[in-house]
């Protein structure tokens, strides 16, 4: 997963409106444990992309490995609104 960040951050230097690519860093950072930086990673994907309902789902994944229970429920009904699904890539 290191590899995976040190190259999702040049692809999101070429292109830093790529929300899937925050997204997948993010991922990246939960595996390694990095958990405010991939919340941070999730967040920019929100803003960039803030229909899709999976980078709210990751997201809220991470609030409840960090104990922020209430920001992962916000996040969770917001994933519902979106019509997204119960699991996340994290889960």
């Amino acid at each position: 997963y290191t590899e995976a960040v040190g190259d999702l951050t040049q692809a999101i230097a070429l292109d830093p409106q790529d929300a899937t690519a925050y997204n997948n860093r993010g991922l990246a950072r939960y595996y390694l444990k990095q958990y405010p930086a991939a919340v941070e990673d999730f967040t920019k994907a929100i803003e960039l992309a803030p229909t899709t309902a999976a980078y709210y789902l990751n997201r809220a994944e991470v609030y409840r490995v960090l104990g922020q229970e209430d920001n992962a429920k916000a996040d969770e009904e917001q994933t519902q609104k979106l019509g997204g699904q119960n699991s996340s890539a994290l889960g």
